[in-house]
């Protein structure tokens, strides 16, 4: 159970843990914690986030993403029932940015982010999820998104999109979509 920004600090630190199941049970401030920054949660294919991330509703506000990627760096396990509020990513070189998380290989369900600010100076660049090839249901954004392949919701799709609705404001030079920015043989299904 996760209660403060401390112990989000402390899942990101902690790779052995990342294929367990974890709960927040409070509305958390990221931004008196490291100047909102955290360890990126799940670093890549040899070392996901395989667990299950239940938000409880609650929200979390004041982070600022660092390096390649969002909160949840590389998902294949399940992110539920959470919102960012405000949250800053800019990341002049990087690819696959997205607030809540920048691979998903899982399923990303019922989250959004309000008010987030991307910026990618690569491409596939999303308001929620960088680059989608699992799951992305019932999820909502808004506020700015600047990239290539840049979309409000999703950067990149190759996965499926059902239920979600963008209100961002999205720039970019090539592949940009309000919803998303680039979708190759992927499915998006009853959206808006």
């Amino acid at each position: 159970m996760l209660y403060t920004a401390e112990h989000m600090s402390q899942l990101g630190a902690e790779p052995g843990d990342w294929g367990k199941s974890f709960r927040l049970m409070a509305d958390i401030d990221l931004s008196g914690h490291a100047g909102g920054q955290l360890d990126v949660i799940g670093t890549g294919a040899e070392s996901p986030f395989a667990g299950v991330f239940d938000g409880g509703g609650h929200r979390m506000s004041g982070f600022v993403g660092s390096g390649r990627v969002g909160m949840f760096g590389y998902v294949n396990g399940m992110i539920k029932n959470v919102g960012l509020v405000g949250p800053n990513v800019n990341e002049k070189l990087a690819y696959h940015v997205g607030s809540l998380v920048g691979d998903n290989y899982g399923m990303v369900v019922d989250c959004y982010v309000e008010d987030t600010n991307v910026a990618a100076g690569g491409w596939q660049a999303g308001g929620l999820v960088g680059y989608n090839k699992g799951t992305v249901a019932n999820c909502r954004s808004s506020g700015t998104v600047s990239g290539d392949s840049a979309g409000g919701l999703v950067g990149a799709n190759r996965g499926v999109i059902e239920g979600c609705w963008s209100a961002a404001t999205v720039t970019g030079d090539d592949g940009v979509g309000g919803l998303v920015g680039d979708n190759a043989n992927g499915t998006i299904l009853n959206c808006r």
